[in-house]
């Protein structure tokens, strides 16, 4: 599920990075997302406040939660905290830039 569909998802259909606060929106999807959900709110975290990232990846990792995961066109689950690490190394940052 894409970014702005978990956000949307998280606050009804009218919610989006443009019309709010991104570190509010974030936050609500931690506290309200599915697990993935919770996983993409922390990629805009990092992306947008560093200093608080350490803070809530440490949270979303803590749960063992089992997350479902793509890999091109190969899903599988694996734990949160695996894709936690992937996202605290930069992983998935050139996805996240503006084009």
């Amino acid at each position: 599920m894409a970014v702005s569909q978990q956000i949307q998802r998280a606050f009804g259909s009218g919610a989006s990075l443009a019309q709010n606060d991104p570190q509010q929106v974030f936050g609500l999807v931690l506290s309200r997302g599915t697990e993935e959900g919770k996983l993409y709110a922390l990629c805009g975290i990092r992306a947008t406040d560093r200093a608080s990232f350490a803070r809530y990846a440490a949270i979303v990792a803590s749960t063992n939660a089992e997350v479902r995961t793509l890999s091109g066109c190969i899903g599988s689950h694996e734990p949160a905290a695996d894709v936690v690490g992937r996202i605290a190394a930069g992983v998935y940052d050139q996805y996240l830039r503006e084009k």
